[in-house]
């Protein structure tokens, strides 16, 4: 009876280690599945994150005009003219994310945001989408590219560092540290738009003015601030003219040449600027700005 005690003990004893055995086998097996499909989400989903950052910013979209549209089939994309993404576009699917992201696109499958991050530290970020909740989440996928963006620049009427040289109608004008250039405004688009003078900095010692061919009285204005509204000196010059062409000049110290840069701009009355300025009218928005757009996806 001991022998057989003891012998029915082992037996016990070597069935419980198999089953031990057994049991962390299927376990492992069973985490390692867990892993590869959990791998295999994960690698799908940053297959089609990377496939729908690069669609949207190669594609025009449908129609190419798609932003100023208000159709249910439309095809968001953001791409611009000469290789950029449009900003305007980018505001249009931040308006509509969820019709257009997540229904057309993801099919409510998957959450997610995007982001667009100027390089240029004087551009705010913006950021749309679904990021309430983003911090909490874990495996959340993260494709970044390098675009360069329009912002505003359908806005601006002149550059004023542009290589162009057009003759002054004022001869004394003609010297080194003058930069004069000619536009062309119709009477009832002072009805509709704010024109500015936008500067990327205040400019010590330097001035500007503007007059036109039957008036050259010239009222200087200092450069210290980065923005001015000039509609009044618009509106008093042109009188009851239907059309007229003013100059613009500007009259730097030799010391801020090669500082200077700056734009002359005009948005319409209606456009709520508001929306788009996180941190004021600034010369910055209405030039091609490097940026990286960012598309973060999870389940």
């Amino acid at each position: 009876m001991d022998n057989k005690g003891v012998l029915f003990l082992s037996d016990i004893f070597i069935l419980l280690i198999v089953s031990i055995l057994v049991i962390a086998t299927i376990t492992t097996v069973m985490d390692l599945s867990h892993e590869k499909i959990l791998d295999s989400v994960e690698s799908n989903l940053e297959r089609r994150t990377i496939g729908v950052i690069d669609n949207l910013i190669k594609n025009h979209g449908f129609p190419d005009n798609w932003d100023y549209q208000n159709d249910i089939n439309t095809i968001p994309g953001l791409g611009g003219e000469n290789n950029t993404i449009s900003f305007n576009k980018l505001m249009s699917l931040k308006k509509s994310y969820n019709r257009l992201i997540d229904e057309k696109i993801f099919q409510n499958e998957i959450k997610s945001s995007i982001a667009i991050y100027p390089i240029n530290s004087k551009i705010s970020p913006i950021e749309f989408g679904d990021n309430e909740n983003l911090n909490l989440i874990s495996n959340v996928v993260s494709v970044k590219r390098l675009v360069k963006c329009d912002f505003l620049t359908r806005f601006k009427i002149l550059d004023f560092k542009d290589d162009k040289k057009d003759l002054c109608i004022n001869p004394t004008h003609h010297k080194e540290g003058w930069i004069c250039k000619p536009f062309s405004v119709h009477k009832k688009d002072l009805e509709f738009n704010d024109y500015y003078l936008l500067f990327n900095d205040k400019i010590v010692n330097s001035y500007w003015t503007i007059n036109n061919p039957s008036n050259m009285g010239e009222d200087e204005h200092s450069i210290n601030t980065n923005s001015y509204r000039i509609n009044s000196i618009l509106e008093k010059q042109i009188d009851n003219s239907i059309q007229m062409i003013f100059w613009i000049h500007i009259k730097l110290d030799a010391n801020e040449i090669n500082n200077f840069n700056g734009c002359l701009i005009a948005i319409p009355k209606d456009f709520n600027i508001d929306e788009v300025l996180i941190d004021g009218l600034k010369f910055e928005y209405f030039q091609y700005n490097d940026c990286y757009l960012i598309l973060k996806t999870w389940h």
